[in-house]
Parts: C-alpha cells; structure tokens; sequence
C-alpha cells in the first residue's frame, strides 16, 4: 500500500465457502435468527428490532440504496461482510445500541453510526464514516477507510489505522489516525496483463496476469491478494487462471498456432473499474501481441542487483508437428541488445551483460541500441547469456537477429540485495519516547553499493522500520509509529519514527510491502545492534482524593480540590512516566544499565519545603502499574502563620532523565492546622471528663475551625495527664475521632475527689515517646501521630503540643468568690 505508510498487521477478511448469503432487502428476515419481532420497512428505511447476533458467517448484498437500523445492540459472533454494488449506493448502516465484535468484518456503508459504544476485533476493515455516540475502541489488526466521531473518546490500538479524521473530546488516536484521505478500497479493482508483445506459434505464450486494488499507475499498481480466477483470451483461443488468495499475481498460457497479432482481453470475474483488465508491454499500455511462426525466446528471471544471472535465447520455428518448436538455426549469429526502463522510466546505471563465457558489455538503455554481439547457439538453437544490473527496477530486454528479422523481448524486475543502516540514534543520547528519530536506510546491490533508483518506482516502494526492545529483558515491545520511511535520495531511505516505549532497543529494516514490484524477489533486511536508548516523554502527577487510614478526604468548598495540612504527609501521589501520545511506558524502572537510571523529582508551586518527594526509577517498576509511581511527600510552609494555599505539583527528571517536557500536574489545597485543646470541669466524685478538641486553621488573619476536618484522630493512650507536678497513675484517655473540626476527648483517672489535672496530647510519633507541651512534666504517653498539629501555644516556642487543664470539684458560680474570668487562647 505504497502511499498510505502505516502498515497494518491484520489482513482484510475473505468469505469462505460456507457463507451464508442474504439479498438486502429481501432476505432481511432471514439474517437474525434471534429476533423475537421481524424486522419492519418504513419508506427505504428497515428497523430491526432487539438486540440481533449475527452467529453465522453472512454474506449481506445490499441491492437498493437502504438504511439498515438495528433498534438495539448489535453482537457480532462470527464474520459478517456487507458488500455495496454503485447501483445500492448510497447504503447506509445505524445501530441505537453498541456494536461488540467478536469475529472478523468486511463492510461498507455511507455513514455507519452507534449510539452506544462500538468495539471491534482483529482483522476487521470498515468503509465507512463511523459517528459513535459514546467511545469508539478500535483494536489491533483493524483498517478503517473514513472519519470517525465519538462523543467521549477514540482509542486506536496496536497497528491499526483510520484513513480519515479523528473527533472525540479525548482518547489515544495519534499518529494512527492520519487524517488524510483514504487509500484505494480494497477490493478487486482490475487486473493486469503482462506480456512481451511477441511470442512464437510453436509454444503457448506465457501471460503474466496480476491482480490490482486500484488503478495502474505507469505500468504497476498495487497489489490484491484476495484471490480471484477468470480467463484470458485472445484471437479467438482462452487460457484460465487462478490467483491463490494470498497472492497478487499467476500466469496463463495462451496457444496461437498461426501468425497474426491478437488483442489480449480477460473475462470470467467481477471488479469495480471497467473494463476489468489493462494490458502492459514493458513500459507500454498495449493489448497487441504478435505471433510469428519464427522468433527468438527470452525468458530473463527476476534477480537482485549487483548478482550475475544467466538466460537462455531461444532460436525456434514452427516445426510440422503442431505445437513443438524446432530450433530455428545453430552456429554463431549477430544479436542486438537494446533494453528500457520500465519502472522506473528513467535511470543511470548500465545493463551488462554477453554471451556465457564471452567478454560482457553495456547494454543501451533507454535510447539506442547496442553493438551486434557474437551469440554461439547450439544445436538446440539456445544461447546462455549473463546479465547483471547494478541498480533497481523494471527493465525490458529486446534480442533480435537483424538478418532474419526476428526478436524477443521479456520484461524483468530487479530489486534490491540488501538493506543497510546508514543512521541511526546513539544510546549516548537519549531519545523520548514517542517522539521521532532520524533513521536513514540504503537500498544496496551485493556489493553494498546504494541503488539510486529505490524510491522512484510508481507506486514507490518504501522501507519500514521496526524497534526490538532489547533491555530489560522481557520488556514490553511498545509500538513502532510512523514507521515507513517518507522520502528517498539516491537509494537511501530516510525515515523518523518513534517508540512509544522505554529501555534499549534494535531496529530492523524491511521493504515494506510484501514483494518487490510484485515479483518474488525481497531484499534481505537490516538489523542494527543496540542504538536506541529511550527514556519518558514526561511525567504526569496525580493526587489521589483518598487519605491513607481513613475513607476519602474532603474536598476544600472553594477550590472542590482535596486538602491536607501542612506537614502532613500527602498520601497516594502518583507520578506516571509517559510516551508524547499520553501512553505510559511500562519498561521504565527496569533494568536497562547498570546502576541507577535516574531520579524522578516532585515539583511545587508555590515553592516550599518538600519531603519524600523524590523517586528513583526504579519505584516506576516496583508498584502495582508498572510505569507508574507511588510517593507520600510533604508540604511545609515556611511560616506556620500562612494562609491556605493551592498547590501544584509537577514532575522532572533529573540528570540523564531530564526531559524539560512539562506534563500533567496534580493540585491540592494545603492549610496550616493545629489543635485547639480546651479547659474542662466536672464533678468530684467524676471519674473522667470530657475535654473539648477542636481542629483549626490559619485563615490568613486568625485560626478559624476546620469544619472539613472529619479525619483527625487521637488515639487511646495519647494523653499525658499529670497532678502537682508528677505523673497520675491510672490516668488515660479514649479513642476521638473528629467530626466537622471537633470533639470530645474522654479523659479518665481512678481516684475521686477535687483535683486539677493538666493534660496534653501527644501528637508526636512511637509508643512510650514524651510529648512536648509547655507542661513541666511529660508523664508518658504514645504519640497519635499528627506532628503537623503541633503549633505555638503561649510562650514556651514554636511546634508544640496542646494542653489544657480538667477541674474535678468545682464551686457552682454562685458561691465562687470569683468577680471575673477571662479566658485567653493564642
């Protein structure tokens, strides 16, 4: 498919023998077996209602220009081909419902539109401009021939291919997606004859018949291998043909015993050009073939360039046995050489060639002839004759005996010995992944000489590229985009693709369609050792709006973004390594070299200080998605006094994985939080009493209640509560779990009785630690946890714990001789 450069590795699909075939509209009844209600017409339009199955292999020949409407979802469980003649256009093709294939397609359709969602499967082609309501998953092995619209996304994967635009709000379709028009259908256009425009009426002449998807374009075309037979006649005398499914091209021999110049035809098939067939003398659109009862018989094999090959010249006549040749002379004779490019037209290397065994010269290509060659033929009335070309092409060879007036001519394809890499990336530098490389490939003779004509022929041919991952071992393949090479400059193909995965990697180069010019020839391909080194395009950064030990956090009423506090470690933030296209790169972290790869650094905005915001590349391959990250950093202002503040992280590498490509950034509002931990009282004979806890932060004016706050817990044995200077045996606290920014902790001792009991909460970290309240004494405890809530209280420095004090006993207001009390917090 020369022209449209990215290949597809699955094939288009061709019916089988056991087909089902149904005539739309008038089998419309008889395709879904499972319809409870039978499908119904209104104007030209048919509703079939439910949700049908196609479970056997149909064939659906639409025969009038229909819309076809299936009311519900449409599974399809087994290969399903609509084909459209010009007299049922247009047809088109709507589903309410979503499409899910299981088995291959071949349609057509003006508009075939999915109100749901439409996946498809391997080996599925689709004629269509596709509109999806929903999202539109194109799997591997898929060709699509029109746009596509989707009203969520557009996912194309592995190696197919829209020959159309894209439209969707998001999805991953870029490069496959080429946005240009569509190549030839693929269905049988027409085939070629090819002949050599003279032959002998002692012998069948051997016409070489090749199956085409689209118009010839001087002389060639490109190739159908869907398979088709028929026969090609001439002078009132057939010969049959069949080309192998699979193959693009198969001989016929056509018996004319008595001389004459005949018109090739083909007939016995279908296509859609008219006429069916095209006739090609070498380089020459010509149906005309003479035989003559005397001639010279030149059968040139198809070779590589720069390789010596050896032919036979036949001298025959008609003998007086019908059907057999008979040598038309022996002994040395004087033959002419000429040949022509063929495809293509032009070129600037010689053809040399001579008798076996005699010296070797130029041929005249293109213009002139040769000088007359002594030719030595046997008694067989056969010469060998070598022949070697040191470029690439189609060329046309013509023998001929001046004395007797006979010739020969044959038409022959030379391709290329070898690929050979002539550029390529160096692992010393790295490459992003995704992005494009320059890779420069030469087309080369045997000799490793380039071959300047690569390139020119019509269709053109082309060199594909392919990325081996190499390191770490075992490592995803990725995908080779942009994989054919655009342009080519005397025989050397340049190409720029990209890998849109990580790690080391060979290349490969092969010609890119399955044969060259439609011969059997295929030059060896090329393999390099490992060149590529590629590293993430960027890394997108995410924060999870879950919070570690709890169920999720709050979002912040203004912003709608989670919030944390200041010096909180920030759970579940993730950093994902990316190729340009948005795919992640499941080798990074892995094994590539010895040693580390690098590092991954969180970036915010606004700066601050940051903690535990670093991650080798190894982490990427550690977790539960590979290429993906976990990190738990923190956020600390540089005043504890700041207002809320929204923050947004990025990511970069740093050293040998530094991009300087900026991807996606994740936001989260950090506040700067404390505990306000308040006086209590109760009764003397009360064994506990409830202590007031509440959440707050700095509003950028004062410390304001944290209504979002429904997370914050002090666990049992956080408080350390002591009396007259010394520990309180006995003493402890309950489990409080914060609702809207406050609560209640249950402070216990075992005595009764008046007493004042200073308690301060722990919110440092480990069982048995102190805490660091302005108390005098820190009676033991287990730290809760929550460091970023310590603040200033009074006087005794920055990042301590709250304390308040419990009164058991206390006078009743009346009888207190008490004027005033005021209560200050800071």
């Amino acid at each position: 498919m020369t022209g449209w450069a990215l290949a597809v590795q699955g094939v288009t699909p061709t019916p089988t023998a056991q087909a089902k075939i149904f005539n739309l509209p008038a089998d419309i009844n008889k395709v879904f077996s499972n319809l409870q209600y039978p499908c119904t017409a209104s104007g030209s339009t048919y509703t079939c209602q439910g949700n049908p199955a196609i479970h056997n292999e149909s064939i659906l020949n639409i025969t009038a220009p229909i819309t076809l409407r299936i009311a519900g979802t449409l599974s399809v469980n087994a290969a399903l081909f609509i084909r459209v003649p010009s007299q049922a256009k247009p047809f088109y093709f709507q589903v309410d419902g979503n499409v899910n294939t299981n088995a291959p397609m071949d349609i057509s359709a003006e508009y075939f539109d999915v109100g749901g969602t439409f996946s498809t499967d391997r080996d599925v082609t689709i004629t269509a401009n596709i509109r999806v309501g929903a999202q539109m998953a194109i799997r591997s092995g898929t060709i699509v021939y029109g746009n596509v619209t989707a009203g969520s996304e557009i996912n194309i994967e592995g190696d197919s291919i829209v020959y159309g635009t894209c439209t969707a709000p998001y999805g991953n379709y870029r490069p496959r997606c080429t946005g240009g028009p569509a190549p030839p259908a693929s269905g049988l256009h027409h085939v070629r004859l090819v002949h050599t425009g003279s032959a002998a009426t002692c012998a069948p002449a051997v016409i070489t018949v090749r199956a085409c998807s689209g118009a010839d374009t001087s002389g060639s075309c490109t190739a159908f291998t869907g398979g088709v037979s028929g026969t090609v006649t001439g002078g009132g005398v057939s010969a049959p043909f069949t080309i192998a499914s699979g193959s693009s091209s198969a001989t016929a021999s056509l018996a004319i015993t008595s001389p004459t110049t005949v018109t090739l035809a083909a007939t016995g098939f279908t296509a859609s050009s008219s006429p069916v067939y095209t006739c090609w003398n070498g380089s020459a659109a010509s149906c005309s073939m003479a035989f003559a009862d005397s001639a010279l018989l030149v059968t040139i094999p198809d070779h590589k360039a720069g390789t010596t090959v050896e032919f036979t010249i036949k001298a025959v006549r008609k003998s007086d046995k019908a059907g057999v040749c008979a040598p038309a002379f022996k002994g040395e004779r004087q033959i002419t050489f000429s040949c022509a490019y063929s495809n293509p037209r032009t070129g600037t290397k010689p053809l040399t060639g001579g008798p076996r065994g005699g010296p070797t010269g130029p041929l005249a290509c293109g213009t002139g002839t040769s000088p007359a060659v002594d030719v030595d033929f046997d008694d067989t009335g056969s010469a060998p004759v070598t022949l070697s070309y040191a470029d690439v092409g189609a060329l046309t060879v013509t023998v001929t005996d001046a004395k007797l007036g006979i010739s020969g001519t044959d038409t022959f394809v030379v391709a290329p010995y070898k690929f050979a890499f002539t550029k390529t990336p160096a692992t010393t530098v790295p490459v992003l992944a995704g992005t494009p490389f320059a890779v420069n490939v030469a087309a080369q003779t045997s000799g490793g000489v380039a071959t300047p004509n690569f390139g020119k022929e019509t269709p053109a041919e082309t060199v594909t590229i392919r990325t081996v991952v190499a390191k770490p071992t075992g490592g995803a393949a990725g995908e080779t985009l942009n994989a054919v090479s655009t342009s080519v400059a005397t025989g050397v193909a340049t190409a720029a693709p990209s890998w849109t995965e990580t790690g080391i990697a060979t290349l490969t180069a092969a010609l890119t369609s399955a044969n060259y010019l439609q011969s059997a020839q295929v030059p060896a391909g090329a393999t390099t050792g490992e060149v590529l080194y590629s590293i993430p395009d960027h890394y997108d950064v995410a924060v999870a709006p879950t919070e570690d030990r709890n169920a999720a956090v709050p979002k912040d009423a203004a912003t709608t973004l989670p919030w944390w506090y200041a010096r909180q470690p920030i759970a579940n933030v993730t950093i994902t390594a990316l190729e340009r296209g948005g795919r992640i790169t499941t080798n990074f972290g892995k094994t590539v070299k010895t040693g580390s790869e690098g590092v991954v650094t969180l970036t915010a905005a606004p700066a601050a200080t940051l903690a535990g915001h670093t991650v080798d590349a190894s982490r990427f391959a550690a977790g539960t998605v590979p290429g993906v990250a976990t990190l738990t950093p923190t956020y600390t202002f540089a005043a504890a006094q700041t207002a809320p503040a929204i923050v947004v992280f990025g990511a970069e590498g740093t050293g040998a994985l530094d991009t300087n490509i900026a991807g996606a950034t994740g936001r989260v509002n950090i506040r700067s939080g404390r505990l306000l931990f308040s006086r209590a009282t109760a009764g003397s004979l009360a064994t506990s009493a409830s202590m007031p806890v509440t959440a707050q932060y700095w509003s950028g004016t004062s410390w304001v209640k944290n209504d979002d706050d429904s997370f914050t817990r002090l666990p049992a044995g956080s408080a350390a509560v002591s009396q007259n200077g010394a520990a309180l045996a006995g003493a402890g606290n309950s489990n409080l779990l914060l609702a809207d920014g406050s609560g209640y902790l249950t402070v216990t001792r075992q005595a009764t009785g008046k007493a004042v009991l200073n308690v301060a909460l722990n919110l440092g970290t480990g069982a048995g630690t102190a805490d660091v309240s302005c108390l005098a004494i820190h009676p033991g405890s287990n730290g809760a946890g929550l460091p970023w809530l310590r603040s200033v209280y009074g006087d005794c420095g920055a990042q301590a714990d709250p304390w308040a004090a419990v009164v058991f006993g206390t006078a009743r207001p009346e009888s207190q001789a008490v004027v005033h009390v005021r209560e200050v917090y800071n």
